[in-house]
């Protein structure tokens, strides 16, 4: 019982023993009980628990709003009111916003994926399905989000951010919400920087920290533990442990077009070029790497040839039978023939889009050279 509720009973006892000790037993008892029905009745008030209402209406001067509970929702429950952001929805797309707790109620309005400091109640409830909604301040009134949609948050000033070093070994996934199990809408550059952060931020099931970015027009989330706050600069990540792995169009970190200057950084190795054929064209080695590439322009990545330190993305190697690279790719090897040069040269659909994306250059029986892209050359341009 709350404190006042014990006060008034206390009251009623009061008047009964002082009823009790006067001369006019009768009349003085009458009086008692007409004022402990009276003070029964604030007791029941004392210790009423209200609801939130169903439905709202709302009075408003020019320095008051109050909201009036009209019809008490039946089994709503309390859970902590909070400051919550969306989450769960792609860039564009809204959630809505009902009167009451299930999709069959009214729709009263919306919130954008990128809502932030949605003040929730205190007040929760089940729909006909046993899914929760939250009750929210919205419009002066209130009413009614599906809880999955809602994470709390707290919302600060907005802040640029730049992409950390652990995304060199962790992608930097750009989500609808917190976590490996909401959608990915898009991916940072591991470079990236000037990201425009929101001010939002919200932790996951795991209590790690997620920031709310903008993204294409909308919102999404990011690792916070990816991210570096302004000022800062771009990540510059260690090249990747050899043997490097072969795509269709790169050899570990070496991309066909990149940029020649930019091999270094990306590789972690010394590169020195030579004109050796063709006035601009540039062959380019590097000490303790087994490869080379060609520029044909002298300016980006046109040709990559390695001889050992690789592997391609299914298995092949330098060294391999043609026997043992025709079972890993099957119909995939689309030609094997001369390579002009005394050897074989074995075409390679690398991607699966039935073209050929790599060639491995065979003598005596081995593969000597996987090279980008399936070209034939001889160290020219």
């Amino acid at each position: 019982m709350k404190p006042r509720g014990w006060a008034v009973l206390a009251a009623g006892l009061m008047l009964v023993s002082t009823a009790c000790s006067n001369d006019d037993t009768a009349a003085r008892l009458a009086e008692a009980e007409q004022q402990i029905a009276e003070l029964e009745q604030q007791l029941f008030a004392a210790t009423s628990t209200t609801v939130p209402a169903e439905e709202t209406s709302s009075t408003t001067d020019a320095t008051t709003s109050s909201v009036t509970t009209t019809t008490a929702l039946p089994g709503a429950y309390a859970v902590a009111a909070a400051d919550t952001c969306v989450i769960g929805v792609s860039p564009g797309d809204e959630v809505n916003v009902r009167a009451g707790p299930g999709s069959g109620q009214d729709l009263v309005g919306t919130l954008a994926d990128d809502a932030a400091g949605v003040r929730t109640t205190g007040w929760a409830a089940l729909d006909d399905d046993g899914d929760e909604w939250r009750q929210i301040a919205y419009e002066d009134a209130s009413a009614w989000v599906f809880a999955a949609f809602l994470a709390p948050c707290t919302v600060g000033p907005a802040t640029g951010y730049c992409v950390d070093e652990a995304a060199c070994t962790d992608t930097p996934n750009v989500r609808t919400g917190l976590g490996s199990g909401f959608d990915i809408i898009g991916t940072l550059a591991v470079d990236a920087v000037g990201i425009q952060g929101t001010g939002a931020t919200a932790f996951d099931d795991r209590d790690r920290p997620w920031v709310q970015i903008r993204h294409e027009g909308g919102a999404g989330w990011v690792a916070g533990w990816l991210l570096d706050a302004e000022p800062c600069s771009p990540a510059e990540c260690p090249p990747p442990p050899l043997p490097w792995t072969i795509t269709a169009d790169a050899v570990g970190p070496i991309e066909l077009g990149m940029p020649i200057t930019d091999l270094g950084t990306a590789t972690g190795f010394d590169w020195d070029f030579e004109e050796p054929c063709a006035a601009g064209c540039l062959s380019g080695t590097a000490a303790g790497l087994d490869g080379y590439i060609i520029s044909s322009d002298g300016t980006t990545v046109d040709e990559v040839d390695f001889d050992g330190d690789v592997e391609t993305a299914d298995g092949m190697r330098p060294g391999d039978t043609l026997a043992t690279v025709q079972a890993i790719y099957g119909a995939r090897v689309l030609d094997v023939g001369d390579d002009g040069f005394g050897g074989t040269a074995v075409w390679i659909d690398a991607d699966g889009d039935d073209e050929a994306d790599m060639v491995a250059l065979v003598e005596d029986g081995r593969v000597q050279t996987i090279r980008l892209p399936a070209v034939l050359s001889e160290g020219c341009c």
